[in-house]
């Protein structure tokens, strides 16, 4: 069944709106936009905004499995409704196979369907490989599932192929390679009005296990070895990628004109946007050494347009090297060594010099970090045992955690303080509470509040002392904070500590001052 919703949206309330009652009687607010038109619309249910109906009518019709697609619709409801009742009789059409969107699109055969997919492809800038390969395996899906028209295209054909492939030793993601060529050839059919909707929307993708094949970064003995025992050119292309990390593909484009060695802003790779995966124009330094080794192959009359690297080894060379370094090609774990484990290596060696993960992005050229560290890390390499080694020593308290544990514990301060050695520690009591006396103050400070008894000094206890002071005032309004005080302690027991802490120390020294 085909219709239409105006969907509605909530946006804050303008500036100058006024409450009013709608026709239903329903409270909403009323504004002027800048145009001079009056608007009036209902409050949501927080009262913080207002409900906002779109202009444009959103239409829906169902599809023959019981699914719903949705459509862009007009301002006009009946005009929506129509094209979206159009489209769900052309996708029950399509799936009875008795009709498809045009005449000239129903006995045309599915191989020209896929030609004209790869050439769109080719005109949208995709890479040559991509198109030969898209090619290639949309052939092997139209003859396993044995589809000659877009009305043979069926989910459950698809799925028999795949399930097929992956029984045939196919890995999980090739099978799910495969699923994406395919819708991505029924969307393109979709959108140029070949198919009413995508048949395979409802086929889901495999779930990827462990991986079936994971390369590792090369030691630093075995990098040095594979530079020592490969050839003077194909060192240098070893080098490079160690370097910089460019793939296979970028130093196969690499020319002379991309490196810039001595242009006063430093050595660096300028890449072309057409020469890199992403189809960015990015900017790799280049260190020292890597540079002086550039600049000496580089020849005098270099063209411009000519490769850096004629020749670049093939897959099979470089194994030759491996083997020529004694680099096993799987370690114990199965990982595997190859050309792109250069790019692993560069990017594990940044981890390994504490280079920041930004940076790191950086020079990989990657937008998410996910996939540097996921991938491109080998942590067998990392130091997990030094990492731990460097966290502090908890079994040895320092000397300020030993004076912070007096200065803020309770358990074995005594509850009676005695005003002589109050005075003995250089600090008094007066009117305004506790203060700290300096070396040259006098030794028996005026104003101290003394319990005397037969002319013996009463010791004063924490409650008389908490009663009869009271916190300075700065003049922010802010108490004074004292010496050695701990701000998470309210001032008065700030104070009383910093006198009890005084009292401790001096009975440690001895009868004696200092």
């Amino acid at each position: 069944m085909a219709g239409a919703i105006r969907p509605t949206f909530t946006k804050p309330i303008p500036e100058g709106a006024r409450p009013c009652k709608l026709k239903d009687g329903s409270p909403g607010v009323k504004y002027t936009d800048k145009h001079g038109r009056e608007h009036a619309w209902p409050l949501s249910k927080s009262g913080r905004g207002m409900i906002v109906t779109e202009k444009r009518w959103r239409g829906f019709y169902t599809l023959p499995d019981g699914g719903r697609e949705w459509l862009k619709g007009f301002s006009d409801y009946d005009a929506t409704v129509q094209a979206a009742a159009k489209r769900e009789r052309e996708a029950a059409g399509q799936k009875a196979g008795l009709i498809l969107v045009t005449a000239a699109h129903l006995g045309a055969p599915i191989d020209s369907h896929r030609e004209d997919y790869v050439k769109d492809l080719r005109r949208v800038g995709r890479a040559e490989d991509y198109c030969k390969n898209t090619d290639t395996r949309l052939k092997r899906i139209f003859d396993g599932c044995e589809w000659t028209t877009l009305t043979s295209i069926r989910p459950d054909t698809l799925t028999n192929y795949l399930a097929r492939l992956k029984d045939g030793g196919a890995a999980d993601k090739t099978v799910n390679d495969y699923l994406a060529i395919a819708r991505c050839f029924c969307n393109w059919a979709v959108k140029q009005a070949r198919l009413g909707a995508s048949p395979l929307k409802g086929v889901e993708r495999i779930a990827l296990a462990d991986k079936t094949y994971e390369r590792r970064a090369l030691t630093l003995a075995e990098v040095q070895a594979l530079l020592a025992t490969a050839p003077p050119y194909r060192r240098l292309v070893y080098l490079t990628a160690l370097r910089t990390g460019l793939r296979y593909s970028e130093l196969k484009s690499l020319q002379w004109q991309d490196v810039h060695l001595d242009d006063g802003q430093g050595a660096h790779i300028r890449l072309r946007a057409k020469a890199t995966k992403a189809k960015r124009a990015d900017v790799l330094p280049l260190r020292a050494d890597l540079a002086d080794e550039l600049r000496a192959a580089r020849p005098a009359d270099a063209d411009p347009s000519a490769a850096v690297f004629p020749r670049v080894p093939y897959i099979t060379t470089f194994h030759a090297d491996r083997e020529a370094a004694k680099i096993p090609h799987l370690d114990a774990q199965g990982r595997a060594v190859d050309f792109h484990s250069l790019r692993v290596t560069f990017c594990t060696m940044l981890q390994m010099a504490r280079t920041p993960m930004r940076t790191a992005m950086m020079l990989l050229r990657h937008t998410d970090p996910r996939l540097t560290m996921n991938t491109y890390i080998d942590t067998t390499l990392l130091d997990g045992a030094g990492a731990v080694e460097s966290l502090p020593d908890l079994s040895a308290a320092t000397k300020a955690q030993e004076v912070r544990a007096v200065r803020t514990g309770t358990d074995d301060i005594p509850e009676t303080l005695n005003a002589e050695s109050c005075t003995k520690s250089r600090v008094f009591i007066g009117q305004n509470g506790l203060k700290s006396a300096g070396i040259n103050d006098m030794d028996k400070p005026s104003g101290v509040e003394r319990k005397e008894s037969g002319g013996d000094v009463t010791p004063l206890s924490i409650n008389d002392l908490r009663q009869k002071r009271t916190a300075p005032k700065t003049r922010s309004g802010r108490s004074e904070k004292l010496p050695g005080q701990d701000s998470n302690l309210e001032w008065e027991d700030q104070n009383l500590l910093c006198c009890q802490l005084h009292h401790r120390v001096n009975q440690s020294r001895g009868t004696g001052e200092q």
